[in-house]
């Protein structure tokens, strides 16, 4: 894992040095037991060399879109009165837009 902060951070201009930071704030591990990169490390690294800004852009407007798709008029009513108890009756699309924009909805 770790690939969409390597999107992210593409997409939002950051700079190799940025992604590392992030990397390690997160605590997520540069190396394996016996020093060499770590899998995970290295497949960010990578994502976010040979992405291209545009393309990782387009990856970040797919996210806002499958996200906001998933607001159906009682989605957003449960979002605005608060009401946790009835997530189960949502997708998973649908708890991850209500878990992303909650606080825009004054909760």
């Amino acid at each position: 894992g770790g690939e969409p902060l390597a999107i992210l951070c593409k997409a939002t201009g950051m700079s190799r040095t940025d992604l590392t930071n992030l990397w390690r704030s997160m605590r997520r591990p540069e190396t394996t037991a016996d020093g060499h990169v770590h899998p995970d490390w290295e497949r960010v690294q990578i994502t976010y060399e040979m992405l291209a800004v545009d393309r990782a852009q387009t990856v970040l407007r797919y996210w806002n879109w499958s996200l906001s798709s998933a607001l159906t008029p009682s989605l957003l009513r449960a979002i605005r009165d608060g009401e946790d108890d009835m997530v189960d009756e949502y997708s998973a699309p649908e708890r991850a837009a209500m878990m992303v924009l909650a606080e825009d909805f004054g909760r």
